[in-house]
This record gives structure tokens, sequence and C-alpha cells, in this order.
């Protein structure tokens, strides 16, 4: 009765089935970022306008 307890024990080692979804998350990863960085650079620029003005009336 007890040898069949440790058997069982034993099967819970499956961790193939993680390393296949990260395969496909990394290619889709890489196209969406291209296209949101161009987007990005010129909001970042208008904001920088905008502090230096204020900073500026205020001294």
């Amino acid at each position: 009765m007890k040898k069949k307890k440790k058997k069982r024990r034993k099967k819970k080692k499956k961790k193939k089935k993680k390393k296949k979804k990260k395969k496909k998350k990394k290619k889709k990863k890489k196209k969406k970022k291209k296209k949101k960085k161009k987007k990005k650079k010129k909001k970042k620029k208008k904001k920088k306008k905008k502090r230096r003005k204020k900073a500026a009336t205020e001294e």
C-alpha cells in the first residue's frame, strides 16, 4: 500500500507547455513596439516646450 503512493508523486513534473507559449508572445511584441515608439517621441517634444515657458514667467 505504501509503495503505490510514492509512485504517484513522481508523475507531477511536466513543465514543457510553458516554453511553447513564450515563443509566440515574443514575435507579437516586436511588431507592436516599433509603431508605438514613433508616436511617443512627438508627444515628449511638445511637453518640454510648455514647461520652459512657465519657469521663465515665474522668475
